[in-house]
């Protein structure tokens, strides 16, 4: 018999035993890190090169209020105010003025999607040796992604002379401080590319 208190190796069968569940639950958190907010923020622009952003000054909403387009989640006031606040405060610090009479220079204004997305992944099982088999557990993480377009036109055109896209993962805000964070980031993000070049300019 062996002496009490002295901790005896793990036997093969039953190391797998506790390794599966762990790798199991390791694997799945794992999963959902990517799926809900440990990804980076997505940010793409695109611009009309025969535009001279110079000689842009001013700037007003194209409308007063954002649209509503149907979609409970989406058609929300405190949001839309929060968006135009953080758009507002970065033109701002750019150096443009916002206009409330007379004719702007451009035209601001925002759109927001959000598509559900499903990501499916497996994870091997452990076999003897502590080699991986085949087979093995699948995954499934549900969630949303949303997408903000904000756009600018020229008030001389009608034309799109720039569009940022900010795409991340949706998680409802437990505080509107939370919320406030991160569409500043979200817009922080897109307006660190306008004008074109500024980004590089800043040495970001």
């Amino acid at each position: 018999m062996e002496p009490i208190g002295i901790a005896q190796p793990l036997s093969k069968p039953l190391k797998r035993g506790l390794m599966k569940p762990f790798l199991s639950i390791l694997f799945a958190l794992l999963l959902a890190c990517l799926a809900t907010g440990c990804s980076s923020l997505e940010v793409h622009t695109d611009w009309d090169q025969s535009t001279d952003f110079s000689q842009l000054k001013t700037y007003s909403w194209a409308t007063a209020v954002q649209p509503d387009t149907g979609n409970a989640q989406i058609d929300d006031d405190l949001f839309d105010e929060r968006i135009r606040r953080a758009v507002d405060q970065d033109l701002s610090a750019k150096g443009y003025q916002k206009l409330s009479a007379g004719t702007p220079d451009f035209l601001v204004s925002y759109k927001i999607t959000v598509k559900d997305q499903t990501d499916v992944d497996s994870m091997p099982t452990l076999g003897y040796g502590g080699r991986w088999a085949g087979g093995g557990e699948v995954f499934t993480v549900h969630y949303q992604m949303g997408t903000l377009f904000l756009d600018l036109k020229s008030t001389a055109t009608g034309k799109l002379i720039w569009r940022g896209i900010a795409t991340d993962v949706v998680e409802p805000s437990k505080t509107p401080e939370k919320g406030d964070a991160k569409i500043i980031n979200s817009v922080d993000a897109v307006l660190a590319n306008f004008p074109p070049g500024a980004s590089k300019n800043s040495g970001k």
